[in-house]
Protein backbone atom coordinates (compact mmCIF):
# COMPACT_ATOMS: atom_id res chain seq x y z
CA UNK A 1 0.00 0.00 0.00
CA UNK A 2 1.56 3.35 -1.37
CA UNK A 3 1.12 6.92 -2.30
CA UNK A 4 1.39 8.06 -5.46
CA UNK A 5 4.41 10.20 -3.92
CA UNK A 6 6.02 7.66 -2.54
CA UNK A 7 6.29 5.86 -5.84
CA UNK A 8 7.54 8.26 -8.03
CA UNK A 9 10.12 8.85 -5.13
CA UNK A 10 10.77 5.07 -5.82
CA UNK A 11 11.23 5.63 -9.50
CA UNK A 12 7.63 4.64 -10.19
CA UNK A 13 6.91 7.32 -13.17
CA UNK A 14 3.18 7.55 -13.51
CA UNK A 15 2.63 5.75 -16.78
CA UNK A 16 4.03 2.51 -15.33
CA UNK A 17 1.67 2.90 -12.62
CA UNK A 18 -0.76 2.89 -15.07
CA UNK A 19 -0.01 0.30 -16.77
CA UNK A 20 0.39 -2.19 -13.77
CA UNK A 21 -2.93 -0.94 -12.69
CA UNK A 22 -4.44 -1.73 -16.26
CA UNK A 23 -2.69 -5.31 -16.07
CA UNK A 24 -5.07 -5.65 -13.03
CA UNK A 25 -1.61 -6.38 -10.93
CA UNK A 26 -2.16 -3.50 -8.73
CA UNK A 27 -5.43 -1.29 -7.95
CA UNK A 28 -5.91 2.02 -7.04
CA UNK A 29 -7.64 2.26 -4.08
CA UNK A 30 -7.90 6.06 -3.83
CA UNK A 31 -7.19 8.93 -5.71
CA UNK A 32 -3.57 8.53 -4.46
CA UNK A 33 -3.04 5.43 -2.90
CA UNK A 34 -2.39 2.19 -4.44
CA UNK A 35 -2.79 -1.08 -3.69
CA UNK A 36 0.69 -3.88 -4.78
CA UNK A 37 -2.21 -6.17 -5.14
CA UNK A 38 -5.38 -6.91 -7.01
CA UNK A 39 -7.30 -8.75 -4.03
CA UNK A 40 -9.55 -7.27 -1.29
CA UNK A 41 -7.71 -5.49 1.59
CA UNK A 42 -7.20 -7.03 5.09
CA UNK A 43 -8.03 -4.79 7.92
CA UNK A 44 -4.19 -3.44 8.53
CA UNK A 45 -3.89 -2.45 4.60
CA UNK A 46 -7.54 -0.44 5.01
CA UNK A 47 -5.78 1.03 8.12
CA UNK A 48 -3.14 2.38 6.30
CA UNK A 49 -5.26 3.17 3.20
CA UNK A 50 -7.14 5.89 5.89
CA UNK A 51 -3.39 7.28 6.66
CA UNK A 52 -1.72 7.69 2.91
CA UNK A 53 -5.53 8.93 1.71
CA UNK A 54 -5.61 11.62 4.54
CA UNK A 55 -2.15 12.72 4.22
CA UNK A 56 0.91 13.46 5.67
CA UNK A 57 -0.02 14.93 8.84
CA UNK A 58 -3.15 12.22 9.72
CA UNK A 59 -3.23 9.82 12.38
CA UNK A 60 -5.16 6.70 13.66
CA UNK A 61 -7.31 7.72 16.07
CA UNK A 62 -10.22 6.62 19.05
CA UNK A 63 -11.25 2.53 19.15
CA UNK A 64 -8.71 1.93 15.89
CA UNK A 65 -5.17 3.47 17.75
CA UNK A 66 -5.99 1.81 20.44
CA UNK A 67 -6.94 -1.43 18.77
CA UNK A 68 -3.23 -1.05 17.00
CA UNK A 69 -1.57 -0.60 20.87
CA UNK A 70 -3.36 -4.11 21.55
CA UNK A 71 -6.67 -3.65 23.50
CA UNK A 72 -8.47 -6.37 23.83
CA UNK A 73 -12.06 -4.97 22.98
CA UNK A 74 -15.14 -5.20 21.00
CA UNK A 75 -13.75 -4.12 17.51
CA UNK A 76 -14.84 -1.47 15.87
CA UNK A 77 -15.17 -2.13 12.24
CA UNK A 78 -14.66 1.49 11.25
CA UNK A 79 -11.06 2.76 10.88
CA UNK A 80 -10.85 5.92 12.39
CA UNK A 81 -8.86 8.54 11.34
CA UNK A 82 -7.28 11.97 12.57
CA UNK A 83 -7.38 14.94 10.02
CA UNK A 84 -6.91 18.55 11.11
CA UNK A 85 -9.80 20.95 10.61
CA UNK A 86 -10.29 21.85 7.19
CA UNK A 87 -8.27 18.84 5.49
CA UNK A 88 -10.61 18.36 2.20
CA UNK A 89 -10.33 13.95 2.78
CA UNK A 90 -12.94 12.31 -0.18
CA UNK A 91 -14.60 10.16 1.98
CA UNK A 92 -14.09 6.43 1.52
CA UNK A 93 -16.54 2.99 2.27
CA UNK A 94 -15.49 1.75 6.36
CA UNK A 95 -13.27 4.83 7.17
CA UNK A 96 -14.30 7.79 9.35
CA UNK A 97 -11.94 11.00 9.37
CA UNK A 98 -11.93 12.99 12.49
CA UNK A 99 -11.41 16.79 11.75
CA UNK A 100 -10.33 18.51 14.63
CA UNK A 101 -9.16 21.75 15.89
CA UNK A 102 -7.53 19.86 18.45
CA UNK A 103 -3.58 19.85 18.62
CA UNK A 104 -2.19 16.71 19.08
CA UNK A 105 1.52 17.86 19.20
CA UNK A 106 1.77 15.94 22.49
CA UNK A 107 -0.90 12.90 21.30
CA UNK A 108 0.96 12.01 18.54
CA UNK A 109 2.83 8.70 17.79
CA UNK A 110 4.80 8.83 14.33
CA UNK A 111 7.16 5.86 15.51
CA UNK A 112 4.29 3.44 15.10
CA UNK A 113 3.45 1.99 11.46
CA UNK A 114 0.39 3.05 10.69
CA UNK A 115 0.95 6.46 12.77
CA UNK A 116 -1.22 7.03 15.41
CA UNK A 117 -2.42 8.93 18.50
CA UNK A 118 -0.71 7.74 21.82
CA UNK A 119 -3.23 5.13 23.15
CA UNK A 120 -4.15 7.33 26.37
CA UNK A 121 -5.47 10.16 23.92
CA UNK A 122 -7.24 7.26 21.60
CA UNK A 123 -8.93 6.18 25.00
CA UNK A 124 -10.08 9.08 26.47
CA UNK A 125 -11.45 10.15 22.36
CA UNK A 126 -13.86 7.38 22.08
CA UNK A 127 -14.60 7.05 25.69
CA UNK A 128 -15.99 10.88 25.26
CA UNK A 129 -18.04 9.86 22.23
CA UNK A 130 -19.39 6.75 24.40
CA UNK A 131 -23.22 8.22 25.38
CA UNK A 132 -23.42 5.40 28.06
CA UNK A 133 -20.44 6.92 30.83
CA UNK A 134 -20.47 3.61 32.58
CA UNK A 135 -19.03 1.66 29.48
CA UNK A 136 -16.70 5.03 28.91
CA UNK A 137 -15.49 4.28 32.41
CA UNK A 138 -14.97 0.82 31.61
CA UNK A 139 -13.20 1.25 28.34
CA UNK A 140 -10.41 3.60 30.28
CA UNK A 141 -10.44 0.69 32.83
CA UNK A 142 -9.59 -1.46 30.44
CA UNK A 143 -6.42 -0.27 29.06
CA UNK A 144 -5.36 -0.04 32.75
CA UNK A 145 -5.91 -3.23 33.58
CA UNK A 146 -4.55 -4.71 30.25
CA UNK A 147 -0.95 -2.74 31.19
CA UNK A 148 -1.73 -0.09 27.70
CA UNK A 149 -1.54 3.15 29.76
CA UNK A 150 -1.45 4.14 33.55
CA UNK A 151 -4.22 6.09 35.00
CA UNK A 152 -1.43 9.43 35.51
CA UNK A 153 -1.36 9.08 31.82
CA UNK A 154 -4.63 9.11 31.37
CA UNK A 155 -5.16 12.28 33.61
CA UNK A 156 -2.38 14.23 32.02
CA UNK A 157 -4.34 13.24 29.06
CA UNK A 158 -7.32 15.08 29.98
CA UNK A 159 -5.74 17.42 30.69
CA UNK A 160 -4.20 17.69 27.39
CA UNK A 161 -7.08 17.42 25.28
CA UNK A 162 -9.28 20.71 25.16
CA UNK A 163 -12.68 20.59 26.20
CA UNK A 164 -12.65 16.94 26.62
CA UNK A 165 -16.71 16.07 27.19
CA UNK A 166 -16.75 14.10 30.86
CA UNK A 167 -13.20 15.09 31.64
CA UNK A 168 -13.90 15.78 35.19
CA UNK A 169 -16.27 12.35 35.71
CA UNK A 170 -13.09 10.61 33.92
CA UNK A 171 -11.15 12.46 36.35
CA UNK A 172 -12.81 11.28 39.48
CA UNK A 173 -13.35 7.22 37.82
CA UNK A 174 -9.65 7.34 37.43
CA UNK A 175 -8.80 7.99 40.97
CA UNK A 176 -10.52 4.76 41.69
CA UNK A 177 -9.32 3.00 39.18
CA UNK A 178 -6.13 4.34 40.53
CA UNK A 179 -6.79 2.73 43.60
CA UNK A 180 -7.53 -0.44 42.72
CA UNK A 181 -10.75 -0.72 41.99
CA UNK A 182 -13.03 0.03 38.41
CA UNK A 183 -16.78 0.64 38.09
CA UNK A 184 -18.88 -2.05 37.25
CA UNK A 185 -22.50 -2.09 36.99
CA UNK A 186 -23.45 -0.72 40.59
CA UNK A 187 -20.64 -2.18 42.22
CA UNK A 188 -16.73 -1.72 42.49
CA UNK A 189 -14.62 -5.32 42.26
CA UNK A 190 -10.28 -5.47 42.35
CA UNK A 191 -9.19 -4.39 39.18
CA UNK A 192 -7.27 -7.36 37.53
CA UNK A 193 -3.73 -7.28 37.13
CA UNK A 194 -2.63 -5.58 33.49
CA UNK A 195 -2.53 -8.45 31.03
CA UNK A 196 -5.61 -10.18 31.78
CA UNK A 197 -9.11 -9.61 29.99
CA UNK A 198 -11.62 -7.19 31.58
Amino acid sequence: MLSTEQLRSRGWSRHRVVSEVSLGRWTHVAPRVVALQNAPLVRRQLMWLGVLHAGPTSLLTHATASEEAGLRWTVDPTVHVLTAKGDLVAPLPGIRFHQSRRRYDDGADRSCSPPRVRVQHAALLTAERDRQVRRAVGLLAAHVQQGLCTPEQLVLGIDQIRKLRHGQLFRLALGDIAGGAVVHGDRHRPALPPGRPA
